[in-house]
């Protein structure tokens, strides 16, 4: 009986342990450098490379009121405007966990083709940015909000704004877009309706770990780390605020950010709204698996909602 009693508090120990430290490891992710991420995108064909040295970068420090220094980029577009108006197109872009700014220039490209200004930055505890854990949108929609509204002081007035990110970066951009009415349009690659639902597929996914024990725990120690509940990030109630047009993108085999969500959020939005689903994708991968397919989907949606003409436009 004693040997039941310790093998039992072992198992016990060994879960509790385990959790904790599956959720620092999401909390704490790894800061991936450059090369790590062109290693990434060239695994997936994507020339990384030949679109890193055909563009502009313009590097941009601004602090943050939650206590740290965000990093980033701005990509002007080449040669004169193609809008027909005279208005400048800009458009912010938010990259997941553990990815960084240079992760987001498979989507910059296609917007920088399309004649815009391309704002890139890195998020908390991402990067070359500061800020000691990720929160999974929480704080990270803070920032975005707070430098959003920084970065649009540096333009023209009647610059037509776009907000567009993946995975955790979608989840944030949502929850921040409901507080920047100025937004004319926004898309999400691979965004999560709430957080706590989140959590079991991605312990499966990334450790076979099942829904139970491990799922009550890891939100847990989640909730002892943050001033904030788990259940504060629901990107789903802000959604059903925003005003703006609103693109849903999915891949149709994503097991990370499991693709119903995108079905769920999708019947959130009310007004303008459009959904995307890329059969057999895995998560956030159809930007570099389907990237002309991805161009021309950006590209009709922005002609659809007059963001561009159809005649105006970088082929």
């Amino acid at each position: 009986m004693i040997y039941i009693i310790i093998i039992s508090a072992v198992l016990i120990i060994g879960v509790v342990i385990a959790s904790s430290i599956c959720e620092r490891i999401l909390c704490t992710p790894e800061r991936l450098d450059r090369d790590h991420e062109f290693e990434y995108l060239l695994n997936y064909g994507y020339d990384i490379k030949k679109v890193y040295e055909s563009v502009t970068f313009n590097e941009f420090s601004m602090d943050v009121p939650n206590g740290y220094c965000l990093k980033g980029v701005v990509i002007p577009p080449d040669g004169p405007s193609p809008f027909e108006d005279g208005r400048k197109r800009a458009i912010i872009l938010v990259h997941g966990r553990t990815a960084n700014r240079y992760t987001m220039l498979s989507h910059g490209e296609i917007w920088h083709r399309l004649g815009f200004y391309v704002v890139i930055y890195e998020q908390r505890a991402h990067g070359e940015s500061g800020g000691a854990d990720c929160s999974m949108g929480y704080y990270e929609a803070q920032d975005l909000e707070y430098l959003a509204n920084e970065i649009k002081k540096t333009f023209p007035e009647d610059t037509v704004w776009g907000l567009g990110g993946e995975s955790m970066g979608a989840a944030t951009l949502m929850i921040a877009a409901e507080k920047l009415p100025w937004l004319s349009f926004i898309y999400e690659d691979g965004g999560y309706t709430d957080l706590r639902t989140e959590v079991a597929p991605s312990l499966y996914y990334k450790a076979k770990l099942p829904r139970f024990p491990f799922t009550p725990l890891v939100i847990f120690f989640f909730n002892r780390r943050h001033e904030f509940s788990i259940d504060d990030v629901r990107p789903i109630d802000s959604v059903r605020k925003i005003k703006a047009p609103m693109l849903f993108v999915h891949g149709g085999d994503d097991r990370f950010v499991p693709t119903p969500n995108v079905y769920k959020l999708y019947e959130a939005k009310e007004g303008p709204k459009d959904i995307k689903v890329f059969e057999g994708t895995p998560h956030v991968k159809a930007v570099l698996m389907h990237h002309e397919e991805y161009f021309e989907m950006l590209k009709d949606f922005c002609i659809k909602y007059e963001i561009i003409k159809e005649d105006a436009q970088n082929e």
